[in-house]
């Protein structure tokens, strides 16, 4: 949209200069002025949100707003100018502008705590935010001379301006800031990294337009200005959302003095003589042209042409454990929770149960009070609470180790239509067309009087034209022919031209056919679960385990994939994990068990290995890290 506009806007420039040029004789000059320019400069946010619609925000951001942000413009216009005589004289200006406008957000907020030896360190994150925008205006006002225009021509000008958003987006990541030594759970500095369009932009804007120019060059009918310029933002960027934005510009406007027209001489009209022909010959021609599908059956142009297209569209799977888990004896939320949980939500609002837990020696009423807490975080993250059920459960026994006891105190997030109480955040990644060519027969049948003729077949398929001498013609209808990779047309027209002339009397014959190309779509979908590495080819998650158990508490992996590729003599090795408890002995003795469990889902386990790695996955100093520790993983070997 926004480059569709920026080629309109130079095609207009250009055709201003073309008329200005053809006008530059004249002598006389009207009231009129035409203008166009450009201005670069900063912008201004001036804000108070905590997200953007349909903007998610956690992990200590929750309470913090951003305030205010800088960044830069660019603007195109093109106008017109009437000169007026009040005061020391002046003009009205009507300005058509294109605007380009950027930001920098950045909050920060402590996370956590860092915790070695006796050391205590605050872990603190950055959350950043970078929205880009346009719009259009358009901007009516006035000017005037400061001073007398002939010595000092010094204009200052006021208007008001009325437009609105065409285009904007945002990205948005997190950056870990202290301690240096410390990293996030994917072992990098930077996590929760997303772009997408800003929803919900405002329709109707208004700002106050105030600035300066001095006309510094005039030659001829051409004034040539430097410009400064103040806007005043008075209306939101996105509704309900506290944003304005204000900017501070330096430009440059070029004007052209429009001349009065001139009556112009026509010129003398000279009469045509006339020609003298000579008798025809009786030349005789005859074209007839069929057009046949792959099978040789004749096409008929009532009937459209179908060809078969393979829509492939490719869905990542990303496996989440919906759970949340509290403090003891306590209704607060513990921060580091799954960073898809409220996508996951969003996604099966309609279909969810929430399981309240207790630790054996929690009161009953923490669970009513667990029950509101969730109701209030779900509604601040404007998810409807109404089709909600909730269970409570209360553990019957005391764990060995307190930190699996703390693991008691819970929400767990499940669908009620299945007993896998863990799933997972479908995420559309990428959707293809493939076509299956079709080939096409145009067979054309000459017959003339004369050998001195001529034959020549033109087809136009998608805005692309091809010619042959041949009568004997086969299109193939392609991807090279049919740009439907990405989108698939209603209906795609293929015309059909055969011409058949003679070089004496420039007689022809002429056969126009029209036929309607229709996609025939075949779906399929390709659901991935992988992380891509170096070292081997995917890898993925199969599912995780309970504490101390070897039976899976959830499964994500596609095992007919896999056994597709198993069957086809790719190898593969699995990786068990347990979480640190215990001691290394055990572990490794848990560890195996629950790969040999593992291994027990695929077929031709001959092409599958098992390996072992000491270290966990990540740190388990909280529940959630402990709970993505206890899984089991396949990698796809190269």
């Amino acid at each position: 949209m926004i480059m569709k506009l920026k080629r309109l806007l130079y095609c207009l420039i250009f055709f201003f200069l073309l008329y200005s040029n053809l006008m530059a004789e004249e002598k006389k000059s009207t009231d009129y002025f035409l203008i166009m320019g450009t201005e670069l400069g900063a912008v201004f946010h001036q804000s108070d949100f905590l997200a953007l619609p349909n903007m998610t925000t956690c992990c200590g951001y929750d309470n913090i707003s951003f305030d205010k942000a800088m960044g830069l413009n660019y603007s195109l216009w093109l106008g017109a100018e009437k000169s007026h005589s009040f005061w020391n004289g002046g003009k009205f200006i009507l300005k058509l502008s294109f605007n380009h406008f950027t930001g920098n957000y950045d909050k920060e907020a402590k996370i956590g705590n860092w915790i070695e030896g006796d050391d205590i360190k605050d872990i603190v994150s950055k959350q950043v935010l970078t929205p880009s925008l346009s719009n259009l205006f358009l901007t009516p006002s006035i000017s005037f001379y400061v001073f007398d225009k002939k010595e000092y021509p010094l204009l200052l000008n006021l208007g008001l301006g009325t437009g609105f958003i065409i285009s904007g987006n945002y990205e948005m990541y997190e950056e870990l800031i202290e301690p240096n030594e410390a990293y996030f759970e994917n072992h990098q500095k930077v996590r929760n990294q997303r772009d997408d369009n800003i929803e919900e932009t405002q329709t109707f804007m208004l700002n106050i337009a105030a600035g300066a120019s001095y006309e510094l060059v005039n030659i001829g009918d051409f004034i040539l200005s430097p410009t400064i310029s103040f806007n005043y933002g008075l209306t939101n960027v996105v509704q309900d959302v506290d944003w304005k934005a204000h900017s501070v510009n330096l430009g440059i406007n070029l004007a052209y003095h429009i001349p009065e027209n001139t009556p112009k001489i026509e010129e003398p009209v000279i009469p045509v003589l006339p020609k003298l022909t000579l008798p025809k010959q009786d030349i005789k021609l005859n074209l007839e042209t069929i057009v046949y599908n792959s099978e040789n059956n004749q096409i008929d142009e009532s009937l459209p042409i179908e060809i078969p297209v393979k829509t492939t569209e490719i869905i990542k799977s990303e496996p989440i454990i919906p759970i949340v888990f509290f403090n003891k004896n306590s209704s607060d939320i513990i921060a580091g929770y799954d960073s898809n949980l409220l996508e996951y939500i969003k996604q099966n609002n309609q279909k969810l149960k929430v399981e309240i837990g207790l630790r054996f020696d929690e009161k009953d009423e923490i669970a009513e009070a667990r029950k509101k807490a969730i109701q209030k975080f779900l509604t601040k993250n404007s998810i409807s609470i109404r089709e909600l059920d909730f269970k409570i459960i209360k553990s019957k026994k005391k764990e060995r180790y307190k930190e699996v006891e703390a693991e008691n105190s819970f929400a767990k997030f499940y669908r009620k239509d299945t007993k896998n109480k863990f799933q997972s955040v479908e995420k559309e990644i990428s959707k293809y067309n493939e076509i299956i060519p079709q080939k096409i027969s145009v067979k054309s049948k000459v017959k003339s009087s004369t050998q001195n003729y001529n034959f020549k077949l033109i087809y136009e398929i998608a805005k692309q034209k091809f010619s042959s001498p041949d009568t004997n013609l086969t299109i193939k209808l392609d991807e090279n022919n049919l740009s439907w990779k990405n989108f698939l047309p209603k209906k795609t027209e293929l015309k059909i031209h055969s011409i058949l002339s003679e070089t004496i009397q420039k007689s022809k014959k002429e056969n126009k056919l029209s036929f309607s190309v229709i996609p025939k779509a075949i779906s399929y979908e390709k659901y991935i679960n992988s992380v891509p590495q170096n070292s081997f080819r995917e890898e993925y998650v199969i599912g995780f385990f309970d504490f101390d158990e070897a039976k899976f508490s959830s499964i994500y992996i596609d095992i007919n994939a896999i056994n597709k590729h198993l069957e086809n003599g790719g190898k593969a090795e699995i990786i068990a994990y347990t979480d640190s408890f215990g001691t290394i002995d055990y572990n490794d003795d848990l560890g195996l068990k629950r790969a040999l469990v593992a291994k027990k889902l695929f077929k031709h386990t001959e092409n599958i290995s098992i390996s072992f790695e000491k270290s966990v996955p990540q740190k388990d100093t909280t529940p959630y890290s402990r709970m993505k520790n206890r899984k089991a993983i396949l990698r796809i070997l190269k």
